[in-house]
């Protein structure tokens, strides 16, 4: 089992990769298109001033998405709640990129089981909405193929 602090690391490079290493509309033939999301400005200015931050302590980077298990640390901490609203902005858009906004979600129903998906998406808690929302996010955002 991986610790939410992990995950908000996992979150904070894969995103801060995205940032610094611009992702181009082609391959490197020039002729295929790159499957790769590409950041609009609105987004990289969302990751540069809200949500990349580094410990000024530990001097590790972290998106705090996940509680991380301390007293008085749950889903519905201010924090949480505006960068998990914020990270959002960040999925697949379900008309403009279908395709992979449907992907995501496929992925998503074969991990967790299809009947399982749909009773968490009804009951719609804080921690499903989150923890759904950074897989879909990690999916889309080549975690899987890619890795960090």
């Amino acid at each position: 089992k991986i610790s939410p602090s992990d995950i908000n690391e996992i979150l904070y490079i894969v995103f801060k990769s995205f940032l610094d290493h611009p992702r181009s509309l082609t391959l490197e033939d020039g002729v295929t298109s790159n499957k790769s999301p590409i950041l609009d400005e609105k987004q990289c200015e969302i990751l540069r001033n809200d949500l990349l931050k580094v410990n000024d302590v530990s001097g590790v980077g972290s998106i705090y998405a996940i509680p991380v298990r301390v007293p008085g640390d749950d889903y519905n901490d201010e924090l949480i709640v505006k960068n998990n609203l914020l990270l959002e902005m960040f999925q697949p858009d379900p008309v403009e990129h279908e395709e992979a906004f449907k992907s995501c979600w496929d992925l998503v129903v074969e991990m967790y089981g299809r009947e399982s998906t749909k009773i968490a998406q009804r009951d719609a808690t804080s921690s499903w909405q989150a923890r759904s929302s950074i897989v879909r996010l990690l999916i889309h955002f080549d975690f899987l193929t890619e890795g960090i």
